[in-house]
């Protein structure tokens, strides 16, 4: 990890572009370097921080849920270092309980160190392992170094990283006091019992998956400002809604081919090492911005609203999970006898079944980069490695936007046999309006997806057969 992390490094080197005056004036830089700077994008560090952080909280075995609550405080961090140093400061007031740093500083501050200090300093007080702090210090040492050059004077510089650490470290402060530690291990929650009531499921019969998540405090206020649609009634005769759609997914398990499957897998994030789909769409993010050269302030906004609208929909997510205790398709299934051996493509994951995770961080992060992008951004999803056995064989593959990206990624887990048609809508579309909750407050994010009436037509879509 630390060799790869060095090689990114390397390819900074030389990374510049404009800094933020407390008026929001650009520092200047000249001739080639300024050159440089362009092809570059100031934001490309940012990147790089979070990309190290997920990566380090995947080593150390954190799961999804923590992964995601880790990105949300470092993009916080970057986001603002930058923007309360600019014109526009995002409304950090939204976030429940947050008061505001009250000392900002006077004079130039360039933005992309002031960032990457603060996302340093927050990722240090969030990763467990001491290897993982110091990896994580290290690299930001040396971005650090490798801007310096590029900045206008010295003392810009050193104003730039006193503000960013004393963000972080703002930030950590805030984030000490969110409790999730004190979830690790405990439950505090007792299954119900009775038809369509979630019990374990095969093969490992795991134990339920943080149950009193929910009970986190969320990072923008009125989060549930947003309708829910209730789950199926549960109802196993034939002809009504729930035993079609259960049907649905068993005959959708019987149908599908080698693409299926891979797209099945391609939106899974469960592999050893993964950083879970809040990984999976900030990579998304994190490559566009450095594709279109993103200044510091429009990256750490990207980065900051992606995470925290992930955040809040996986912690509503968990909430609703448990209030409804949904079983999983193979457990109904085998219940049933349609077949007492039959098994999902996809490991089923030790929650209950409604609301989808997956469906729900789909459509928030792919309603805040419509916003960030447009939605008729074409992007690559470059697939796990080289597409071979090893790496799960899925290969790169080209969206014509985001919302075609995250509805595809919704279908997936009806393809992978772990969730009903009904549960993934409701949950796409819940996840999106809380995009608009969370990234509204924080950044002004709009709806820019068209959906068709419905991702699940009564005639199974390609892909289904």
């Amino acid at each position: 990890m630390a060799a790869a992390l060095a090689l990114v490094v390397a390819l900074l080197v030389g990374c510049s572009g404009g800094g933020t005056g407390s008026a929001g004036t650009p520092t200047t830089t000249g001739g080639a370097d300024r050159n440089r700077a362009d092809r570059a994008g100031p934001g490309r560090p940012l990147v790089t921080v979070m990309t190290a952080t997920l990566a380090r909280a995947a080593a150390e075995r954190r799961d999804e849920l923590e992964i995601a609550r880790i990105a949300a405080y470092v993009g916080l961090a970057g986001a603002q270092a930058v923007t309360l140093a600019a014109p526009r400061a995002m409304d950090f007031t939204a976030l429940v309980d947050y008061p505001l740093p009250t000392e900002v500083p006077t004079g130039r501050i360039d933005g992309t160190t002031a960032a990457v200090e603060a996302m340093v300093a927050a990722a240090r007080s969030l990763l467990d392992d001491p290897a993982s702090r110091a990896e994580v210090a290290n690299l930001g040492t040396r971005l650090a170094e490798a801007r310096t050059p590029r900045i206008a004077d010295r003392e810009t510089s050193r104003r730039s990283t006193t503000w960013g650490r004393h963000v972080g470290e703002h930030i950590a402060a805030w984030a000490a006091a969110d409790g999730i530690g004190e979830l690790r291990g405990r439950s505090g929650w007792a299954a119900p019992e009775g038809p369509g009531a979630w019990r374990p499921t095969p093969p490992a019969r795991r134990p339920p998956l943080r149950p009193a998540w929910g009970t986190l405090r969320p990072f923008v206020r009125d989060v549930e400002a947003c309708g829910v649609t209730e789950p199926l009634a549960f109802e196993t005769r034939t002809g009504l809604p729930y035993a079609d759609e259960l049907r649905r997914v068993f005959l959708t398990a019987r149908r599908r081919d080698a693409a299926d499957e891979e797209t099945a897998r391609r939106w899974d994030d469960t592999r050893v090492g993964s950083t879970g789909p809040a990984g999976h769409w900030l990579a998304i993010a994190g490559r566009l911005a450095v594709q279109r050269r993103l200044d510091a302030d429009r990256t750490a906004r990207l980065l900051a609203v992606t995470a925290t609208s992930i955040a809040d929909a996986t912690l509503v997510t968990w909430r609703l999970k448990y209030t409804y205790a949904r079983a999983r398709p193979v457990t109904v299934i085998r219940d049933l006898g349609w077949d007492r051996r039959w098994q999902p493509y996809l490991i089923t994951p030790p929650s209950p079944e409604y609301p989808s995770a997956r469906a729900m961080i789909a459509g928030a992060a792919a309603t805040v980069l419509a916003h960030h992008f447009g939605d008729r951004t074409r992007f690559t999803d470059p697939g796990l490695a080289d597409g071979s056995s090893r790496s799960g064989g899925v290969r790169p593959r080209t969206y014509p936007g985001f919302g075609a990206a995250a509805r595809e990624a919704t279908r997936s887990r009806l393809l992978g046999g772990v969730n009903l048609p009904h549960s993934l809508e409701a949950s796409y579309r819940l996840g999106r309006c809380l995009a608009l909750q969370t990234g509204g407050r924080l950044d002004g994010v709009r709806d820019a997806i068209r959906d068709p009436d419905t991702l699940f037509p009564a005639k199974p879509a390609p892909g289904e057969r």
